[in-house]
């Protein structure tokens, strides 16, 4: 007969790749080795873990989008030493920005912050652009819908953050002076897309991230061709990741590349 010791360990072994499976597995496909140090070891997530409550919807684990949020906790973690502020279009419930301030906490410098771009009213209008391929649009307008005052009880925590209700772009001439080192897009749409990398990319600092949260997902082709187009025109590619989403590093552009009066007129 075994152990007791060895029958508990390999109980809780046992339990902890069921959970992992959670994640390496969705629809029948093999997504993520179960040796994965990130779904081993998740002390990476204490700091993170009370910000991911809106990501716990009563039919699905909590560990449903955990890579995507992996992704972007590291990605802000990763600009921490550079200068700037930061930004998400699309804010919904906080999760997303929450997350960005936690991973950038202590690090804005020099009046720079955390701004959140939604209006807090869902979605635009969609155009045939954000169609999926099928043909059938899976937006309509006003969905995704949430409350500023929600959003403003989850970001509680975070001084340097500010949420601005309002449509892009119109919403993000309030921030024309400021440069960013991180900026989340998360918009879903076409249009949305395009007009915020028309108004981020010339004012990033020299290394600065731009996720795209959109890219890899077939519901939002539109989105997806917005960044393939914009940045079709600059010295950066774009980086797809099999979470679905997709980033630029922004080494060769940003402010610096433009004269003051140049960057007032974008």
């Amino acid at each position: 007969m075994k152990p007791l010791l060895q029958i508990v360990r390999g109980w809780l072994w046992h339990s902890r790749n069921r959970v992992i499976e959670k994640v390496c597995r969705w629809g029948g496909r093999f997504l993520y080795g179960t040796r994965m140090l990130w779904l081993n070891d998740m002390r990476w997530l204490e700091p993170y873990e009370k910000y991911l409550e809106a990501d716990r919807l009563p039919d699905k684990p909590k560990t449903r989008i955990l890579d995507r949020r992996f992704v972007l906790i590291k990605f802000a973690e990763s600009v921490r030493r550079l200068d700037g502020s930061s930004a998400e279009c699309g804010v919904r419930e906080g999760v997303g920005s929450a997350l960005i301030c936690k991973a950038l906490e202590g690090t804005y410098r020099e009046g720079s912050r955390h701004y959140g771009f939604d209006s807090f009213e869902g979605l635009p209008e969609p155009s045939a652009r954000d169609a999926m391929a099928s043909g059938v649009n899976n937006w309509r307008k006003g969905g995704l819908s949430r409350q500023l005052e929600d959003a403003q009880r989850y970001l509680a925590d975070f001084p340097t953050c500010t949420l601005v209700k309002g449509w892009i772009p119109e919403s993000l001439d309030t921030v024309r002076d400021e440069v960013f080192r991180f900026v989340h897009i998360d918009v879903d749409l076409h249009s949305s897309t395009s007009d915020s990398l028309a108004f981020f990319y010339p004012r990033m600092v020299d290394g600065g991230i731009m996720l795209f949260d959109d890219y890899g997902t077939d519901t939002c082709l539109g989105a997806r061709a917005a960044v393939d187009e914009f940045f079709a025109g600059t010295p950066e590619s774009v980086l797809e990741l099999p979470s679905g989403q997709g980033f630029v590093i922004c080494r060769a552009a940003g402010c610096r590349r433009l004269e003051p009066r140049a960057l007032a007129a974008v």
